[in-house]
């Protein structure tokens, strides 16, 4: 590793930090918007979702990626976008299923 490349290994350091805190954000206010059923929540959680975008882009740029890592970018967007979605599901027929038994 050359010593022109710290700047640049940091700023990916901080961007993966970024996808990481946004993610957890925006599942939070996703979550949280649809137990409360309110709706800025739910907006707030888009705007997160945004800050993941440009994190992970800005990643990638920092990184100089391309081909099959840009690919596993596009997975990891796709999986941040996801997953707090099916978890939300999997857990509200969960919970309506203890409802059902009570």
């Amino acid at each position: 590793m050359e010593p022109d490349d710290m700047p640049r290994l940091a700023v990916a350091a901080l961007c993966a930090a970024a996808v990481v805190l946004c993610g957890a954000g925006y599942a939070l206010l996703l979550a949280l918007g649809r137990t409360h059923n309110r709706i800025w929540l739910r907006r707030a959680a888009w705007f997160a979702y945004g800050g993941v975008v440009v994190a992970a882009i800005a990643l990638s740029r920092s990184l100089r990626l391309d081909g099959l890592w840009l690919v596993l970018i596009g997975v990891l967007l796709v999986a941040y976008f996801a997953a707090p979605r099916a978890i939300w599901r999997l857990s509200a027929a969960t919970h309506q299923e203890e409802r059902h038994e009570d």
